[in-house]
């Protein structure tokens, strides 16, 4: 029989930080999900209130082919909405969204997302999540979980 130990460190005392966030920025892929299904949520409630359809590409980080376009929709409509009411989903996006149909700028909304994603990838809220859920990582920076 042999025994083997090894060191694992929450992010808070780990001695290489940056190996942690580029692991958990090469691995946990699915960190903006939540962002992206409500940035979706009020395209599409703006594009029902305006009468007419929303399509997009828009990506985590900057892309060449990214686009957001509203068909065949009446923007005037919310023109006089006040978007800090939230009044599309009830969701943070609902302001981004309002705010660049008013000044008639969709890349407003792509700016804002990818500055959110920037945020979401960045070091301090990886440090959050990982001291919220207690994650625990292998001196070299990779995820450890028990078997």
């Amino acid at each position: 029989m042999k025994t083997v130990s090894f060191n694992v460190y929450e992010f808070s005392e780990h001695p290489n930080k940056d190996a942690v966030v580029k692991w958990v920025t090469d691995n946990w892929n699915n960190l903006h999900d939540y962002e992206s299904n409500e940035l979706v949520a009020s395209l599409n409630a703006a594009a029902k209130t305006m009468g007419g359809k929303v399509d997009y590409s828009i990506s985590t980080f900057p892309d060449r082919g990214e686009y957001l376009k509203f068909q065949n929709c009446d923007f005037e409509v919310i023109d006089n909405f006040n978007p800090e009411d939230l009044p599309l989903t009830g969701m943070y996006w609902d302001f981004e969204v309002i705010q660049a149909i008013q000044k008639r700028n969709l890349n407003l909304v792509i700016d804002a997302y990818h500055k959110a994603c920037e945020y979401i990838y960045g070091e301090e809220n990886i440090a959050e999540l990982c001291g919220m859920n207690v994650y625990y990582f292998y001196e070299d920076g990779r995820f450890y979980h028990e078997k």
